[in-house]
Protein backbone atom coordinates (compact mmCIF):
# COMPACT_ATOMS: atom_id res chain seq x y z
CA UNK A 1 0.00 0.00 0.00
CA UNK A 2 1.36 3.43 -0.94
CA UNK A 3 0.51 6.31 1.36
CA UNK A 4 0.13 9.65 -0.36
CA UNK A 5 1.52 12.73 1.43
CA UNK A 6 -1.08 14.96 3.01
CA UNK A 7 -0.58 18.72 3.13
CA UNK A 8 -1.52 20.42 6.36
CA UNK A 9 -1.67 24.13 7.01
CA UNK A 10 -0.91 25.74 10.32
CA UNK A 11 -1.94 29.28 11.12
CA UNK A 12 -1.23 31.39 14.20
CA UNK A 13 -3.51 34.21 15.33
CA UNK A 14 -2.77 36.40 18.33
CA UNK A 15 -5.93 36.78 20.42
CA UNK A 16 -4.71 39.41 22.86
CA UNK A 17 -2.62 42.07 21.06
CA UNK A 18 -1.04 44.76 23.23
CA UNK A 19 -3.44 47.59 24.00
CA UNK A 20 -0.96 50.22 22.85
CA UNK A 21 -0.05 48.49 19.59
CA UNK A 22 -0.20 50.46 16.39
CA UNK A 23 1.04 49.87 12.89
CA UNK A 24 4.40 51.45 12.10
CA UNK A 25 5.07 53.51 9.03
CA UNK A 26 7.77 52.59 6.52
CA UNK A 27 9.87 55.49 7.83
CA UNK A 28 9.58 54.22 11.41
CA UNK A 29 10.56 50.71 10.39
CA UNK A 30 13.56 52.05 8.44
CA UNK A 31 14.65 54.21 11.40
CA UNK A 32 14.54 51.19 13.75
CA UNK A 33 16.62 49.11 11.34
CA UNK A 34 19.20 51.88 10.97
CA UNK A 35 19.45 52.29 14.75
CA UNK A 36 19.89 48.53 15.34
CA UNK A 37 22.21 47.86 12.41
CA UNK A 38 25.59 48.77 14.02
CA UNK A 39 25.08 46.33 16.91
CA UNK A 40 23.83 43.63 14.53
CA UNK A 41 26.84 44.00 12.23
CA UNK A 42 29.23 44.12 15.18
CA UNK A 43 27.86 40.87 16.63
CA UNK A 44 27.82 38.85 13.43
CA UNK A 45 31.15 40.22 12.20
CA UNK A 46 32.86 38.92 15.33
CA UNK A 47 30.72 35.85 15.96
CA UNK A 48 32.87 33.55 13.85
CA UNK A 49 36.06 34.65 15.62
CA UNK A 50 35.13 33.33 19.05
CA UNK A 51 32.41 30.76 18.38
CA UNK A 52 33.37 27.60 20.29
CA UNK A 53 36.77 29.17 20.96
CA UNK A 54 37.65 29.28 17.23
CA UNK A 55 39.09 25.73 17.24
CA UNK A 56 41.75 24.45 14.87
CA UNK A 57 40.31 23.00 11.65
CA UNK A 58 38.89 19.52 11.20
CA UNK A 59 37.76 18.76 14.74
CA UNK A 60 34.43 19.02 16.54
CA UNK A 61 33.96 20.76 19.87
CA UNK A 62 31.17 19.32 22.02
CA UNK A 63 28.61 18.04 22.47
CA UNK A 64 27.56 21.13 24.41
CA UNK A 65 24.15 21.53 26.02
CA UNK A 66 22.03 24.18 24.32
CA UNK A 67 20.23 26.87 26.30
CA UNK A 68 16.59 26.19 27.05
CA UNK A 69 16.94 22.38 27.02
CA UNK A 70 17.28 22.39 23.24
CA UNK A 71 19.42 19.28 23.14
CA UNK A 72 23.10 19.33 22.23
CA UNK A 73 25.33 21.00 19.66
CA UNK A 74 28.83 20.31 18.41
CA UNK A 75 30.71 22.43 15.94
CA UNK A 76 34.03 23.20 14.40
CA UNK A 77 35.83 24.48 11.36
CA UNK A 78 36.73 22.45 8.27
CA UNK A 79 39.62 23.06 5.89
CA UNK A 80 39.84 20.82 2.84
CA UNK A 81 41.94 20.51 -0.28
CA UNK A 82 40.41 19.64 -3.65
CA UNK A 83 40.93 15.90 -3.17
CA UNK A 84 40.52 15.71 0.60
CA UNK A 85 37.59 14.43 2.64
CA UNK A 86 36.66 14.80 6.28
CA UNK A 87 35.00 11.78 7.88
CA UNK A 88 32.69 12.58 10.77
CA UNK A 89 31.08 9.60 12.50
CA UNK A 90 28.38 10.42 15.06
CA UNK A 91 26.08 8.43 17.28
CA UNK A 92 22.43 9.61 17.05
CA UNK A 93 22.09 8.44 20.67
CA UNK A 94 18.43 7.50 20.16
CA UNK A 95 17.51 11.18 19.82
CA UNK A 96 14.40 12.01 17.84
CA UNK A 97 16.26 14.49 15.63
CA UNK A 98 19.82 14.91 14.41
CA UNK A 99 21.10 17.34 11.82
CA UNK A 100 24.46 18.12 10.25
CA UNK A 101 25.25 21.18 8.14
CA UNK A 102 28.08 23.35 6.85
CA UNK A 103 28.32 27.09 6.40
CA UNK A 104 30.83 29.44 4.87
CA UNK A 105 33.47 31.13 7.10
CA UNK A 106 30.92 33.86 7.94
CA UNK A 107 28.37 31.22 9.09
CA UNK A 108 26.13 31.80 6.06
CA UNK A 109 24.62 28.54 4.82
CA UNK A 110 24.65 27.62 1.10
CA UNK A 111 21.37 27.13 -0.75
CA UNK A 112 20.00 23.89 0.76
CA UNK A 113 17.48 23.03 -1.95
CA UNK A 114 19.69 21.41 -4.60
CA UNK A 115 22.97 21.00 -2.72
CA UNK A 116 23.64 18.48 0.04
CA UNK A 117 25.00 21.10 2.43
CA UNK A 118 22.96 19.58 5.27
CA UNK A 119 21.38 16.25 6.19
CA UNK A 120 18.87 15.43 8.90
CA UNK A 121 18.00 12.11 10.52
CA UNK A 122 15.47 11.23 7.84
CA UNK A 123 17.93 11.84 5.00
CA UNK A 124 20.91 9.73 6.06
CA UNK A 125 21.85 6.07 5.66
CA UNK A 126 23.24 4.72 8.96
CA UNK A 127 26.18 2.39 9.36
CA UNK A 128 25.60 -1.21 10.40
CA UNK A 129 26.05 -0.29 14.09
CA UNK A 130 23.56 2.60 13.94
CA UNK A 131 26.13 5.38 13.82
CA UNK A 132 26.19 7.79 10.88
CA UNK A 133 29.29 8.71 8.89
CA UNK A 134 29.19 12.02 7.05
CA UNK A 135 31.83 12.74 4.43
CA UNK A 136 32.63 16.40 3.79
CA UNK A 137 34.24 16.95 0.41
CA UNK A 138 34.27 19.38 -2.51
CA UNK A 139 33.73 16.57 -5.04
CA UNK A 140 31.15 13.80 -4.83
CA UNK A 141 32.89 10.87 -3.08
CA UNK A 142 30.15 8.38 -3.98
CA UNK A 143 28.89 7.92 -0.42
CA UNK A 144 25.29 8.20 0.73
CA UNK A 145 25.92 10.81 3.44
CA UNK A 146 27.97 13.28 1.42
CA UNK A 147 28.09 16.80 2.81
CA UNK A 148 28.74 18.98 -0.22
CA UNK A 149 30.93 21.95 0.74
CA UNK A 150 29.54 23.75 -2.32
CA UNK A 151 32.95 24.87 -3.53
CA UNK A 152 34.10 25.99 -0.07
CA UNK A 153 37.56 24.92 1.04
CA UNK A 154 36.98 26.39 4.48
CA UNK A 155 33.96 26.96 6.67
CA UNK A 156 32.05 25.81 9.73
CA UNK A 157 30.39 22.46 10.42
CA UNK A 158 27.59 22.08 12.94
CA UNK A 159 25.65 19.12 14.24
CA UNK A 160 22.65 18.99 16.56
CA UNK A 161 20.92 16.33 18.63
CA UNK A 162 17.36 17.01 19.83
CA UNK A 163 15.24 14.88 22.13
CA UNK A 164 18.24 13.09 23.62
CA UNK A 165 17.42 10.45 26.26
CA UNK A 166 18.41 11.40 29.79
CA UNK A 167 20.76 8.42 30.08
CA UNK A 168 22.64 9.06 26.79
CA UNK A 169 26.42 8.70 26.91
CA UNK A 170 27.56 12.14 25.76
CA UNK A 171 31.17 11.03 25.53
CA UNK A 172 30.32 8.56 22.73
CA UNK A 173 28.18 10.85 20.59
CA UNK A 174 31.21 11.94 18.54
CA UNK A 175 32.92 8.75 17.43
CA UNK A 176 35.49 9.98 14.90
CA UNK A 177 36.59 13.08 13.02
CA UNK A 178 39.35 12.23 10.56
CA UNK A 179 40.92 13.89 7.53
CA UNK A 180 41.67 11.64 4.57
CA UNK A 181 41.42 11.74 0.77
CA UNK A 182 38.51 10.87 -1.48
CA UNK A 183 40.53 7.98 -2.90
CA UNK A 184 41.26 6.51 0.55
CA UNK A 185 37.82 6.33 2.13
CA UNK A 186 37.45 3.27 4.38
CA UNK A 187 35.29 0.34 3.35
CA UNK A 188 31.86 -0.14 4.83
CA UNK A 189 30.59 3.43 4.48
CA UNK A 190 27.13 3.39 2.82
CA UNK A 191 27.63 4.19 -0.84
CA UNK A 192 25.53 5.50 -3.70
CA UNK A 193 25.85 5.78 -7.46
CA UNK A 194 24.92 8.56 -9.88
CA UNK A 195 21.33 7.36 -10.17
CA UNK A 196 20.98 7.25 -6.40
CA UNK A 197 22.48 10.73 -6.07
CA UNK A 198 20.04 12.16 -8.61
CA UNK A 199 17.17 10.53 -6.77
CA UNK A 200 18.46 11.90 -3.45
CA UNK A 201 18.69 15.47 -4.75
CA UNK A 202 15.30 15.27 -6.50
CA UNK A 203 13.67 14.05 -3.28
CA UNK A 204 15.38 16.86 -1.38
CA UNK A 205 14.14 19.50 -3.82
CA UNK A 206 10.58 18.17 -3.68
CA UNK A 207 10.57 18.15 0.13
CA UNK A 208 12.00 21.67 0.23
CA UNK A 209 9.33 22.91 -2.16
CA UNK A 210 6.58 21.31 -0.09
CA UNK A 211 7.77 23.21 2.96
CA UNK A 212 8.28 26.59 1.37
CA UNK A 213 5.93 27.17 -1.54
CA UNK A 214 2.26 27.14 -2.43
CA UNK A 215 3.12 25.03 -5.48
CA UNK A 216 4.79 22.51 -3.23
CA UNK A 217 1.72 22.24 -1.04
CA UNK A 218 -0.44 21.75 -4.13
CA UNK A 219 1.85 19.01 -5.42
CA UNK A 220 1.63 17.17 -2.10
CA UNK A 221 -2.17 16.93 -2.17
Amino acid sequence: MRLEPVARRVSVERLDPPADWKARSEDEIAATIIADMPAWVRFWRGFKDDFLGFPEPNRLVGPNGRDGNWGYLAGGRFALGDNEALLVTLDPADSYYTGFQITDPWTIAPDPMLRLASLNKGQVVPNADGTVTYVLALADPGVANWIDTCGLHEGWMLTRWQGVPADADLASMIREVRLTTINELPEGIPATDLTGRRRQIASRAQAFAQRTSEEGWADAT
